[in-house]
């Protein structure tokens, strides 16, 4: 903690008690705000408990070696999606891992049976794919890195042409119906980006829930959010100071849109952020709006 890491894994999580006990652990150290990484590697988390899993973890992780020698092999692929649609469901970053270019430790190009691999991780949702010994000791760990974001660019313009847009199930639900009229107010004016303010980053989460075409850009003034925000599909996540108090969120956003490069003069950025309503103490996402630059 001490060296400021973004996440702790554990592994080998088995209830979702094992991911309470790190988080009380995290808060006993002034760190509760540290996103925990929920390792499946054991049948009965990934099956029996992980909807409770999920509930309890920031992120999880699709942990194939261990899992697939705790789970029959040839159950793993299936394994693999009904995990990743169920953190997609959730809202919750997923992670695949372990074997997925394992050929480049030695030679400097994948198989194509690992190019469909790391695409199909792409294609059934998750957030993240990861390397390990391809990069720690492998003899080629720049173009593994380098092919799997080629492989992983490739597929997201697939995902992206068939993809379509669905309404949240859960019709009480704003914060998401929020993101899905943000998503497609997008598509609609062929906006170059959507921008939200999000102070825990729930906002940006339920906006990549969407997969819109646009890149997300979140902004908000915790660091540790920040960091976080990098494990969710197709967000940028950018530290703003609290700065004045005063300023409301929708303003800040507006200011960094017009100061910044990012967006080109002439484009429409949709904006979603939270004002103070009636009542309310805190802010939470209750607005949509295309600002024109």
């Amino acid at each position: 903690i001490d060296l400021g890491i973004d996440a702790v894994a554990v592994s080998f999580v088995q209830t979702a008690e094992d991911v309470h006990n790190m988080k009380a652990l995290l808060r006993s150290h002034g760190k509760g705000d540290l996103p925990v990484v929920a390792k499946l590697e054991r049948q009965n988390a990934a099956v029996d408990n992980l909807d409770a899993i999920v509930e309890a973890a920031d992120i999880i992780m699709v942990a194939r070696g261990d899992l697939g020698v705790e789970c029959p092999m040839q159950s793993l692929p299936a394994l693999q999606k009904h995990i990743i649609h169920t953190c997609n469901r959730a809202g919750k970053p997923v992670i695949v891992a372990t074997q997925m270019l394992l050929s480049m430790v030695n030679t400097p190009v994948p198989t194509r049976a690992e190019v469909t691999d790391v695409a199909n991780a792409v294609l059934d949702g998750a957030d993240c794919v990861m390397l390990s010994d391809e990069t720690a000791a492998g003899n080629y760990p720049v173009e593994a890195v380098t092919a799997m974001r080629g492989i992983t660019d490739e597929a997201e313009k697939y995902l992206l042409a068939t993809r379509k847009l669905e309404a949240p199930k859960n019709k009480n639900d704003v914060s998401r119906f929020l993101a899905y009229t943000a998503c497609l107010l997008a598509k609609a004016t062929d906006a170059c980006a959507i921008v939200a303010h999000s102070v825990s980053g729930g906002a940006a989460r339920m906006l990549a829930e969407c997969r819109p075409g646009q890149t997300v850009y979140a902004l908000t003034h915790n660091s540790i959010v920040e960091h976080a925000l990098n494990f969710v599909w197709g967000v940028h996540p950018y530290f703003i100071p609290t700065g004045d108090s005063s300023v409301s969120h929708l303003r800040r956003v507006q200011n960094f849109i017009a100061t910044s490069d990012l967006f080109p003069m002439g484009q429409d950025v949709v904006i979603t952020a939270g004002e103070y309503a009636p009542g309310e103490q805190t802010r939470r996402t209750n607005l949509v709006k295309i600002y024109h630059k």
